[in-house]
């Protein structure tokens, strides 16, 4: 199969993706506007579109480029990732079949930004032929006014097992030792950031002995102000975003991961955790209610809400046991149900199905 795909190059999904059916035998190109043709092998295609103009020219351009390399490479289909920018390219571009993703925010945030994106994003998901996107909740938030609902296929991302395993037998989490606690989430305004600090306090007040690891990126220095005005900055370090392929040995290093969010489409990091045998505590909210089995896998708390959070902390340190079995569930829930490899065997079934 002639496969092409329009989408972040950067990204580590596209990254996974893109692999997946290349190492299957299939014929790939990936066209972006993105500079990373390092990422890509030589048995891809990699083609950059322009960039160097300002909007709306550089799109005008894009569409121009996307549609000649396309009579050139002659794909048995498309795939458009990201409704906003690179779905709606490819929608635009006028080749079937054409499949687009929702990857969460372009529903989430950009829909209701402005009217020009909603526009956009309707009229993508109207000329489409499928559309995907990785958890329930985000399917119960694209818009079906204009397309019959069978047509849109919820497929997560899926997570490498083999790549997310734990290196060594977690032990149990022992309030007498350094608990180790991980974030890794952007330090956005929805990311909730600084409930967890908040929530810390509340440990350290409880002479639990811990260290905090904030990952991510944006607006560092508001956090670190919080952390250094509430005396914790022996107890909290922020450090940049791990790259994919390192991040499970991060993750082999903490006993547990809170995700603070306020919103999110689908959890990818939550089922990372799991995948590594850690107990996860995280916010009700969108995707994350779906990859956390409550009480099982993890806990679920309210949002804005750091008593919730400290008071999560301290159940598990306090139920090692548990914290363990959560760990040991987690595991086996995303191998069965998020396993990589099943879920680009899904998206190939739906390749088939429009071909």
């Amino acid at each position: 199969m002639n496969i092409c795909f329009f989408a972040d190059a950067e990204s580590t999904h596209t990254v996974k993706w893109v692999y997946f059916f290349s190492n299957a035998g299939h014929k790939i190109t990936v066209i972006s506007k993105k500079k990373r043709p390092d990422l890509y092998k030589n048995s891809i295609d990699y083609i950059r579109l322009p960039y160097k103009y300002t909007k709306p020219i550089c799109d005008i351009m894009s569409l121009y480029c996307a549609r000649s390399i396309l009579k050139k490479i002659k794909p048995d289909i498309i795939h458009g990732h990201y409704l906003t920018d690179y779905g709606s390219l490819a929608v635009l571009t006028g080749f079937h079949p054409v499949i687009v993703s929702a990857w969460g925010s372009d529903i989430i945030i950009d829909y209701r930004k402005s009217f020009f994106k909603k526009s956009l994003i309707n009229y993508s998901i109207k000329n489409a032929d499928a559309i995907t996107c990785t958890s329930k909740y985000l399917y119960h938030q694209i818009p079906k006014e204009f397309i019959d609902t069978k047509s849109i296929e919820v497929i997560p991302f899926g997570i490498d097992t083999t790549l997310f395993s734990p290196r060594f037998e977690k032990k149990l989490i022992n309030s007498k030792k350094l608990l180790k606690i991980g974030v890794i989430k952007n330090y956005s305004l929805i990311c909730g950031i600084e409930y967890m600090i908040q929530a810390l306090l509340e440990i350290k007040q409880k002479d639990i002995h811990f260290s905090a690891t904030i990952v991510g990126k944006n607006n560092e220095e508001k956090f670190k102000e919080l952390v250094f005005s509430l005396g914790l900055n022996e107890n909290i370090q922020f450090i940049d975003t791990i790259p994919n392929t390192r991040l499970p040995s991060f993750l082999d290093t903490i006993d547990l991961l809170v995700i603070p969010s306020l919103s999110e489409s689908f959890g990818v990091i939550a089922l990372e955790a799991q995948a590594m045998k850690i107990p996860v505590i995280a916010t009700n909210v969108g995707g994350l209610s779906e990859v956390i089995i409550n009480r099982k896998t993890g806990i679920l708390i309210e949002p804005k809400n750091s008593k919730a959070i400290a008071d999560a902390i301290l159940y598990l340190i306090t139920n090692p046991d548990l914290a363990k079995k959560m760990g040991e569930n987690g595991r086996e829930h995303v191998c069965k149900h998020y396993e990589f490899e099943r879920c680009c065997r899904k998206m190939y079934e739906l390749y088939n199905k429009l071909l």
